[in-house]
């Protein structure tokens, strides 16, 4: 049983039509995307065609991050607190315990 999800182009003709509440960006550079839909809340992948974080290319996740903007979509970036693994030399982490 394979995973759920929406094409790029339905994803877009989703927004279009305001069908898309909210859209959650995986790091590091957004290549997985998950859409939240108006009508049910129920969060799926956006997959095929969805764009991959290229230096040199103009589509990319942070042009889709344009396209929501520009059509009142709100989205975020899901990061995870990562444990501090130290500093500068001489300096000790501080661990509560």
């Amino acid at each position: 049983e394979g995973i759920e999800s929406l094409p790029y182009a339905e994803f877009l003709k989703a927004v279009d039509n305001k069908e898309v509440a909210s859209v959650e960006f995986l790091p590091p550079s957004g290549d997985v995307a998950y859409a939240v839909l108006k009508e049910d809340g129920k969060r799926i992948r956006i997959g095929q065609g969805w764009p991959e974080e290229k230096g040199n290319a103009w589509s990319s996740p942070m042009y889709v991050m344009r396209i929501l903007d520009n059509k009142g979509v709100p989205y975020k970036f899901k990061f995870e607190k990562v444990p501090y693994r130290g500093g500068a030399p001489g300096r000790e982490a501080r661990v509560s315990r």
